[in-house]
């Protein structure tokens, strides 16, 4: 059983790592790349520092994620654990975006566009002066693909290490993010907030999505989920 100081623990290490999420999806759309089509697992490693509860890190231990994406059809799966599942299936050229959450916090679905966030979240949107990125030169091979450096750093100093690669390409419209600043897809990147040692990298690639094709990107609420608004789901993304 879950006890309310873990569900508390494993919360805000939710709401951290959801963040450092939609920045790592939103990654740059100024790339000349060559892949367009694709699916990555991503293996998510959580630790704390003697300060954290251990209780809950234990409990997310097997958090992963997941990206299928096809031209314009983006779909990401969140999975944290036996607490939440969140999936977000999003059509670019449509603007249509659905959103499923699942787990223990209950199932809602959440059908929205992407003016809708926009409209909705235009006061949360990351201002050029909120961040800092650095380039670097320096390189590492994940998944045979060369990956380069780089840092962004926030007002308020927390930094985060990206290792991305230049040869992939995703549609990653519909985010209330936005950062042009760094090249193509992150295959990794690692970040330490509050005693919270927090690292996502890519555990396999496949330049198709699969057998079920574009049953991934399907739109419709499956049964058992309660429909809910952006408002009902008091903001969250």
């Amino acid at each position: 059983m879950v006890s309310v100081s873990n569900f508390k623990h494993i919360s805000q290490i939710m709401k951290k790592i959801f963040s450092l999420i939609i920045v790592f999806l939103l990654i740059s759309t100024g790339v000349s790349a060559q892949i367009t089509e694709g699916h990555v697992k991503y293996k998510i490693d959580i630790d704390m520092d003697e300060k954290g509860n251990a209780m809950a890190v234990m409990m997310l231990k097997s958090a992963s994620m997941e990206i299928f994406f096809k031209d314009s059809k983006t779909m990401v799966e969140f999975k944290m654990g036996a607490f939440a599942n969140i999936k977000t299936i999003t059509n670019s050229k449509t603007g249509d975006i659905l959103m499923l959450t699942s787990g223990l916090i209950g199932n809602t679905a959440t059908k929205t566009t992407i003016s809708e966030i926009e409209d909705k979240t235009g006061g949360e949107t990351v201002d050029e002066d909120d961040f800092n990125v650095v380039l670097y030169n320096e390189t590492k091979t994940i998944q045979g693909y060369t990956c380069y450096k780089a840092i962004l750093t926030t007002s308020d100093t927390i930094s985060t290490t990206f290792w991305y690669t230049k040869e992939i390409e995703i549609d990653k419209a519909g985010h209330a993010y936005l950062n042009e600043k760094i090249p193509g897809l992150p295959m990794q990147f690692e970040m330490n907030q509050s005693g919270v040692m927090i690292t996502v990298t890519a555990s396999s690639f496949e330049k198709t999505v699969g057998k079920k094709g574009d049953q991934i990107f399907d739109m419709s609420i499956p049964e058992g989920y309660e429909e809910k608004s952006l408002d009902d789901k008091g903001g969250e993304k």
